[in-house]
């Protein structure tokens, strides 16, 4: 083996590594920072980040702490290792305000597909009532017929209110 060529030889497999690293982080959806527990949420229930994504939730908007205001976008997607999906539905969410009032009621989570066990959501949310206070939060709550209350697991979003 001619000995001029082991450099180009291992440089050229480094850059294979890289380019099969970024391949894999684009087809199961990662970013750097989703491998660690992602911003803007909390976890309950055991619901907790892999290294292939999230398990159970995750929320993209709005943000953890972020100010609100209504109509209000809710936008995220929900994985099959977490929670139970049925019929397109993977439970309900609300918007609880500082006094502990529900807002919004309690709205199904109705979710599409996009493959892999990925489930996307998007919603456009009006208030019922006006918050009493600053803050609230959203809270998303797993529907499993099979589960007592206690053993659903939930998943809250702090957020403050725009007054």
């Amino acid at each position: 083996m001619d000995l001029k060529k082991v450099p180009i030889i291992i440089f050229a497999g480094f850059g294979l590594l890289f380019a099969f690293i970024l391949l894999s982080m684009y087809v199961f959806n990662l970013a750097p920072g989703d491998i660690s527990k992602p911003e803007a949420t909390e976890y309950f229930g055991g619901i907790s980040p892999s290294p292939f994504g999230i398990c159970g939730i995750k929320v993209d908007t709005p943000k953890s702490g972020t100010e609100i205001i209504f109509p209000l976008i809710i936008a995220g997607y929900v994985n099959e290792c977490g929670w139970n999906i049925e019929n397109g539905n993977a439970g309900t969410f609300q918007i609880i305000d500082e006094s502990g009032r529900t807002i919004t009621g309690e709205i199904p989570l109705n979710v599409v597909s996009s493959g892999f066990g990925k489930y996307n959501f998007s919603f456009s949310v009006k208030a019922n009532m006006l918050p009493s206070g600053d803050e609230g939060y959203i809270l998303f709550r797993e529907k499993e017929e099979s589960k007592s209350d206690k053993d659903l697991q939930e998943f809250i979003v702090p957020v403050k209110f725009k007054q």
